[in-house]
């Protein structure tokens, strides 16, 4: 060994140290350092691998994993960094390819093989691989016991995700349940739940796992949406609104969901507010012809009996066979 490799290790620690400290550039410095001194440092390119990572500069991390698999080929670890990266980057197959030699290499352990399985899963699944994920996921489940509990509850939530996928939803529900007793917080798991329950028209139980997803990402677009919906089912409309107001507040250019908002609205006699939604709705999407009828019944709730009969007498002009029936009975109370 050369008298400046001895500062290889010293100069991977304070590498790892300052990663931990969140010193990204600190820590990429003195991985750089460490590799310069000793090429063959393979703790230190996988070092390198993370902080790019971290930075998103997915072609440098795949660079430095690569050199570290070229020192060592037989650590499973260096193919799940390859993996995962490829995942960032939405390269599925070549992900797919790194997570099976994984299994190949001689280090492999029932806890490294449980990891391993689960990125296969989630692989699979975004591969639209159904049967093949199944399978990862269910090795995966068989093989959890020894992971730690973020890892657990992962691993649990895609074998629920993947079940739910091939139509069994009771089956889904039980293990979303078990997942839930690892971690109650788990945000994916707890949504996934809420639209289960909501499908068996269990709104109240909906709420429940919603409420506990809610708490743990308040500005996820998903768990506010559906928690819109599931408030709606048990007729809590002020509630209902609200979490839709933060759906929209995330992806404002959602017309489901503004629709949703505008009738929660109108079930909470708030129509002020709801009129003000469906003439937004109306400049957005003026083919909808739900919303023109929708907006009638608000403006007739508020007695604008001008603007009610503006909006029914466009559907006459523009959709003369939509709801007919119902629009000449309001045209009739109107006085029209």
């Amino acid at each position: 060994m050369k008298l400046k490799d001895r500062f290889a290790p010293a100069y991977y620690n304070s590498g790892y140290v300052s990663e931990q400290s969140g010193k990204k550039q600190d820590a990429l410095s003195y991985y750089r350092k460490a590799t310069e001194v000793n090429p063959s440092h393979e703790n230190a390119h996988i070092g390198q691998g993370h902080i790019f990572m971290e930075m998103k500069k997915y072609d440098e991390a795949m660079k430095a994993f690569t050199k570290a698999q070229g020192i060592n080929p037989n650590r499973s670890q260096i193919y799940h960094e390859l993996g995962s990266c490829c995942v960032e980057q939405k390269k599925y197959a070549e992900a797919e390819n790194y997570f099976k030699k994984a299994l190949t290499c001689p280090d492999v352990s029932k806890e490294k093989n449980a990891l391993t399985y689960y990125n296969l899963a989630t692989v699979m699944y975004e591969q639209n691989k159904k049967t093949e994920a199944l399978d990862y996921a269910k090795k995966a489940y068989d093989s959890k016991d020894r992971t730690e509990k973020s890892v657990k509850s992962n691993i649990v939530y895609v074998y629920g995700l993947v079940v739910q996928d091939s139509g069994r939803d009771d089956e889904a529900i039980k293990i979303y349940n078990e997942g839930l007793l690892i971690d109650s917080s788990h945000v994916k798991t707890n949504t996934n739940l809420g639209v289960l329950y909501l499908k068996k028209n269990r709104a109240p139980e909906a709420v429940v796992v919603l409420t506990n997803a809610y708490n743990a990402e308040s500005g996820n677009f998903e768990v506010n949406n559906n928690l819109g919906s599931a408030y709606r089912q048990i007729k809590d409309f002020k509630k209902s609104a609200e979490h839709y107001k933060k759906a929209l507040a995330v992806n404002p250019k959602d017309m489901t969901v503004k629709q949703n908002l505008a009738r929660s609205y109108a079930s909470a006699e708030d129509f002020k507010n709801a009129k003000i939604v469906y003439q937004d709705l109306i400049k957005t999407e003026p083919s909808k012809w739900d919303h023109w009828l929708e907006l009638a019944r608000v403006c007739i709730s508020q007695d604008d009996k001008t603007t009610a009969a503006a909006c029914l007498d466009h559907l006459k002009k523009n959709a003369p066979s939509f709801h007919s029936d119902e629009v000449n009975a309001m045209m009739t109370e109107l006085g029209f």
